[in-house]
């Protein structure tokens, strides 16, 4: 009887063993799937910063991208009206200018003409005759005459006596001084700036 009993005690005990050791493992495998939740878990976390990061990196590539795009074609657009901004104001100065020299062009003046004189040295027995020819030229201010006129003698001759033919000879000569005048002197200028007067004729009696 005392064996039965010892025996039962014995298998009772290795049973508690048993269910002892059986919960044990189910603690250390509930413990492992815990842990391997976590680290899943811990895993994923940190798969899904890496990801979030790795987008926020190329989302930031793309704005200094844009930003830099952008900034390029600000430049661009700026140095462009900049330049414009030159070619008006050049634009603006050249017609300042040209407005000025039309004024002043139309406030001075010179006047020039075709200029014969005839001077008759009188003589005791018999005359002396003189043509001159040339051209007379003014400043006028605002249509007036300014200061004295000046004289250019371009050719001195001695003549027979005092005609019309003479005249009109003298006077061919003086049209081509004033032509010759105003080429030399007053290239491309304009009927504003030149102004051709009429001819001026001289009799001198001496």
């Amino acid at each position: 009887m005392l064996k039965v009993r010892e025996l039962e005690k014995q298998l009772h005990l290795k049973d508690a063993d048993t269910l002892r050791i059986k919960n044990e493992i189910e603690i250390a495998h509930h413990n492992d799937l815990r842990n391997a939740r976590e680290e899943a878990k811990q895993e994923g976390i940190e798969i899904g910063k890496g990801n979030s990061e790795k987008d926020h990196l190329i989302k930031i590539t793309e704005l200094r991208s844009n930003h830099q795009g952008e900034l390029a074609q600000l430049k661009v657009n700026y140095q462009s009206e900049l330049e414009q901004q030159k070619r008006n104001a050049a634009e603006e100065a050249r017609q300042l200018l040209r407005a000025e020299i039309a004024t002043q062009t139309k406030m001075f003046s010179v006047a020039i003409s075709p200029y014969v004189k005839m001077v008759t040295d009188k003589g005791v027995i018999w005359n002396d005759y003189k043509a001159i020819a040339g051209y007379q030229y003014q400043l006028l201010i605002n249509g007036i005459p300014a200061f004295e006129p000046h004289v250019v003698k371009i050719q001195e001759t001695e003549i027979k006596e005092v005609t019309e033919e003479a005249k009109k000879r003298f006077f061919d000569i003086a049209d081509k001084a004033v032509d010759a005048a105003v080429s030399t002197y007053l290239p491309g200028a304009t009927t504003d700036l030149f102004k051709r007067g009429q001819k001026i004729f001289k009799d001198e009696k001496i």
